[in-house]
């Protein structure tokens, strides 16, 4: 048996803890120690520098995807800017029946065949072109086009080949302001009549129905003097109530025939551009959209490209666009790198941007210039071809440079403040200072492109297959984008018979493809414009500012310039 003295171990915890206390209250934290101190391979030399940009091209942007989801556009413009030179826009489409189950009847009758467009926008070149007359004439497309009319530029070939019919099946006059407004001729009726009568029941695919009746083409007459014309911007998707009820955006072909031996009048409702013969609300229209520009040689490439000199000429649709060298900017960067000792693989571009100055137009002219030149490479894919006897095909599509998820990157908006547009290619130079002065340099270029901001109406489908496709997009896209196979903001790869019909690609448009919301939702967001008129002229390379001396800051000079900020790290000491 133990024995303790009465009140020992209270007394012994008690010292104990009157010591550690004692201890503790003796040590000084200092929580400022080591905050002077920065690890040496954190530690950064910074520059800024900046380049007058010598090479640069003007050249006839002719391989912009034709198709669109949204609009049918018609028109043509007069440049007046002392050119005169002339761009129009015409549409082709098809014409594709709501009802899976067309019964026509004994013994047709043609009465009417009439299509309607509501209006979207409008664009010319001076507000009193706004609601002069215009004639509108439509044409029978002979041939399916397939996968072989692809671009703004096609329609050149589409005349060439005699894809184009040379009757004219419509006409109306057009003043700007309503619906457009079309009736086919008895015999365009009357062979839609005849075909689909005897055929529509043996056509089970969107293939065999364009063999037989391939689509419309529209157009208008060109104006008569220079600054003078307007581009008409139509909806294309069948526009339906909520209660089912179809409202605009379509076709009616009306007829009387015999039913059960009895007369009677009838009619058959078609919409536009139709993906598919089995009616959903879900299946996506498109109008191939052409443009032609006044100048351009469609028989040789060479001569839509030449140099930049005192202006740089930018047009709207396929017209020209500035090209900037990659090549010329990897050589500038790396020269500096080599005088100042540098290795150009220890650098790292903290922000890098194109500055093209312009002089402030008059205010009427303000509304023709681009809101927004959004740097772009122009990728040449080759597609394998899937039959015997046919050849490997060639696409092209865009990718845009700047990352439109960063609020902090200029996109290119034009600054009316400062008289330039100033885009951010800090991502793309970054790639092009790591390739090796022999490489190829052509897809590495820089095309501006117009950019404005549209207010777009979606309805999304929540259904698995939706989310799927959606998954797969942006994964495909991510892969591109970080070196599987390209990289940059934008090498999308495109998903259809027409290459997702569209062959402009940035981070935002990829990103927003996640989006999976079952409701209808309204947005405003940059895409490419191809259809409305624009005419701007930027200062060239070898533009004089009146008295800024040769040896005066580029920013005085008001010279097309690449403005850099680079940091490399700090050797240890």
């Amino acid at each position: 048996m133990n024995i303790y003295p009465k009140g020992s171990g209270f007394s012994r915890m008690l010292l104990a803890g009157a010591l550690a206390l004692g201890a503790s209250s003796c040590v000084y934290i200092d929580n400022t120690l080591g905050s002077n101190f920065i690890p040496t391979d954190q530690l950064f030399d910074i520059y800024q520098t900046e380049y007058k940009l010598e090479d640069i091209n003007v050249a006839y942007c002719d391989s912009l995807s034709g198709f669109s989801s949204s609009r049918i556009t018609i028109g043509a413009v007069r440049d007046g800017a002392g050119t005169g030179k002339l761009t129009t826009r015409s549409s082709s489409f098809t014409l594709i029946p709501l009802s899976e189950e067309m019964d026509f009847g004994k013994d047709p009758e043609f009465r009417q065949f009439h299509l309607t467009a509501s209006r979207d926008t409008l664009s010319y070149p001076k507000e009193s072109e706004a609601n002069i007359l215009q004639n509108i004439y439509a044409k029978e497309i002979l041939k399916d086009l397939g996968s072989k009319y692809i671009y703004t530029s096609s329609g050149y070939r589409m005349e060439k080949d005699g894809v184009i019919g040379n009757d004219i099946i419509a006409r109306t006059v057009y003043s700007g302001g309503d619906s457009l407004s079309l009736d086919f001729s008895a015999a365009f009726g009357q062979k839609y009549i005849d075909v689909l009568s005897e055929k529509f029941k043996s056509m089970d695919s969107l293939e065999s129905y364009t063999r037989e009746l391939p689509g419309i083409y529209l157009y208008c007459d060109e104006p008569v003097g220079n600054n003078s014309g307007r581009i008409n911007m139509f909806n294309l998707p069948l526009e339906v109530t909520d209660s089912y009820l179809v409202t605009g955006c379509f076709a009616e072909l009306k007829f009387s025939s015999e039913y059960e031996g009895e007369r009677k009048d009838t009619s058959f409702l078609f919409y536009f551009g139709a993906q598919s013969l089995t009616y959903s609300s879900s299946v996506s229209q498109y109008a191939l959209n052409l443009c032609s520009e006044e100048g351009y040689n469609p028989d040789s490439p060479e001569a839509n490209i030449i140099k930049a000199g005192t202006t740089i000429d930018v047009q709207g649709g396929g017209g020209t666009k500035p090209v900037v060298s990659a090549k010329e900017i990897r050589d500038l960067l790396c020269a500096e790198f080599r005088d100042k000792g540098i290795d150009s693989s220890d650098v790292i571009i903290n922000k890098a941007s194109l500055v093209f100055p312009f002089a402030d137009p008059a205010f009427e002219l303000k509304s023709i210039y681009p809101t927004m030149l959004s740097p772009t490479c122009k990728l040449d894919s080759e597609i394998q071809a899937t039959g015997e006897g046919t050849e490997n095909t060639h696409s092209v599509y865009y990718a845009g440079l700047t990352d439109a998820s960063v609020s902090s990157e200029n996109q290119g908006d034009v600054n009316w403040s400062t008289s330039e547009y100033a885009p951010d290619i800090t991502h793309h130079v970054q790639e092009i200072i790591k390739m090796a002065p022999d490489a190829d340099f052509h897809e590495r270029d820089i095309w501006l492109l117009i950019l404005a901001t549209e207010t777009v109406t979606e309805t999304t489908d929540n259904s698995a297959m939706n989310d799927y496709l959606q998954n797969l997009a942006y994964y495909n896209y991510y892969n591109n984008m970080y070196g599987y196979g390209n990289y940059g903001y934008g090498y999308g790869y495109g998903y259809g018979g027409y290459y997702d019909y569209s062959n402009y690609y940035n981070y935002y448009y990829m990103a927003a493809m996640m989006s999976n919301a079952s409701q209808e939702s309204t947005s405003s967001s940059a895409q490419l414009d191809k259809d409305r008129f624009y005419v701007c002229t930027l200062n060239g390379p070898e533009h004089e500012e009146a008295g800024a001396s040769a040896d005066a800051p580029l920013s005085a000079r008001r010279v097309p310039m690449l403005k850099v900020t680079y940091s490399v790290p700090k050797s240890a000491e």
